[in-house]
């Protein structure tokens, strides 16, 4: 199965973070396949968006890692 696109039947999430986390996955992979035409000042801004949310998934991947070694 690949990350984009392919959907096999799994089991609903298993809380609301991740039914969460799993839309904005879908949303993603989405836009990878947009090649809706926008301005370059969207697209910069698209880009400093991403480069937050990698900072911000960094950060609670961290913080799941350490809960999940404390218990």
């Amino acid at each position: 199965m690949s990350e984009f696109g392919d959907h096999e039947a799994i089991e609903p999430p298993a809380d609301i973070m991740m039914a969460r986390l799993d839309g904005i996955l879908d949303d993603f992979a989405s836009a990878v396949a947009d090649a809706s035409t926008v301005s370059h000042a969207v697209r910069i801004d698209r880009i400093a968006r991403s480069e937050k949310l990698r900072a911000v998934n960094a950060a609670v991947q961290a913080a799941e890692s350490i809960r999940f070694a404390q218990s």
